[in-house]
C-alpha cells in the first residue's frame, strides 16, 4: 500500500513534496502509513458505536499521526501558496496502486485504447 494526496490547483513536484512530508512523519512515528490509517479507522469505529467497547488503546496511541501526516503533507504541498487558497486537508489515502498523473484527458487515453 502507499499513500497519496490529492490537493486542487497543485503541480506534480508540490505532490511530491507533500507526499514526502507525510511518510517523514509516519517515519517519524515509527509507524507505517497503514498502521496509522487502520488505528484511526478503527477508533473512528469505535466512537460511531458510541464508545462502547473496550477503548482500543493501541490504535488511540497512533491514530492522530495519520492525522498529522495530512496536515504536513498540505503545508508542505502548498507552501508558498496564498492562504486563502491553502486547503484545510490534503485528502491523505491509502491506496494499492497509486493513480499516475495524466497529463491528458480521459478520453484522449480512452480514444487511443481503440487505434
Amino acid at each position: 500500500m502507499t499513500i497519496t494526496i490529492r490537493v486542487e490547483e497543485a503541480q506534480p513536484e508540490e505532490i511530491v513534496r507533500g507526499l514526502l512530508a507525510a511518510q517523514e512523519v509516519f517515519d517519524k512515528a515509527g509507524v507505517t502509513a497503514d498502521q496509522a490509517a487502520t488505528a484511526r479507522f478503527v477508533v473512528e469505529a469505535w466512537d460511531i458505536r458510541g464508545f462502547s467497547d473496550k477503548v482500543p488503546e493501541a490504535e488511540l496511541a497512533i491514530c492522530t499521526v495519520w492525522d498529522e501526516a495530512d496536515h504536513a503533507a498540505v503545508l508542505a504541498c502548498c507552501a508558498g501558496w496564498d492562504a486563502d487558497k491553502v486547503p484545510s486537508l490534503a485528502d491523505l489515502e491509502l491506496v494499492r496502486e497509486p493513480q499516475r498523473f495524466r497529463f491528458t484527458s480521459e478520453e484522449a487515453r480512452i480514444a487511443r485504447l481503440h487505434e
